[in-house]
């Protein structure tokens, strides 16, 4: 049987092309560059919220599938980005800011920026980042953006013009990929409509 040759490759973000976890980093954003007449949330008391509703999660033992297991998380994750939604954590901050922060900050794995240059370069525009993370400006920076807006599929934050026409975040996270079973129905939403070829992906779920 002949191999098929991959026509379109789908990466994680978060632990597939960086070496850690990025939402801590991306975070610490609005302490690093945006003044603030309120208090910014603490990121340790929104992470240990979202703690105490894991615990408090009964997971059902005799789950027959990954996807009843992921959809019994559902309400954990949903509760906690509507949590950092609610406080206003991103408020006030530029596209730019958010990009610099993900090219400042984020450490990807060696080479993992070159093997998609050399995939967009040999395939085209055909290279997607699925991602749960709350920023699309973030995950381009880190990546240098060598990959399109469009082909970020993930949650973004919701922005507004200021007094001087600059775009800033309300701090809202908007979106529908709240969970593993949402990946896979936004990249089912995505390539289906068009022919992508042999579609290969890279990531822990």
């Amino acid at each position: 049987m002949a191999r098929q040759r991959v026509a379109t490759l789908v990466c994680d973000f978060d632990l597939s092309l960086t070496t850690r976890d990025t939402l801590h980093l991306l975070a610490a954003t609005p302490r690093r560059c945006s003044p603030r007449s309120s208090p910014v949330p603490a990121w340790k008391d929104l992470v240990a919220a979202y703690l105490a509703d894991y615990k408090q999660l009964i997971l059902d033992p005799h789950c027959s599938s990954i996807s009843d297991y992921l959809h019994q998380l559902l309400p954990v994750d949903r509760a906690s980005i509507n949590r950092v939604s609610n406080c206003f954590l991103f408020r006030g901050l530029s596209r730019s800011d958010l990009y610099k922060a993900g090219q400042s900050n984020v450490t990807l794995h060696p080479n993992s920026k070159k093997v998609l240059q050399t995939f967009l370069q040999h395939n085209g525009n055909r290279v997607y980042i699925l991602s749960l993370n709350w920023s699309k400006d973030f995950i381009l920076g880190a990546l240098g953006g060598i990959v399109d807006r469009e082909r970020v599929l993930s949650n973004d934050l919701e922005f507004e013009r200021n007094g001087v026409g600059e775009e800033v975040s309300t701090g809202k996270i908007v979106g529908d990929v709240v969970g593993g079973l949402d990946k896979l129905e936004v990249l089912k939403r995505t390539l289906g409509t068009d022919h992508y070829g042999c579609v290969a992906g890279v990531g822990d779920r």
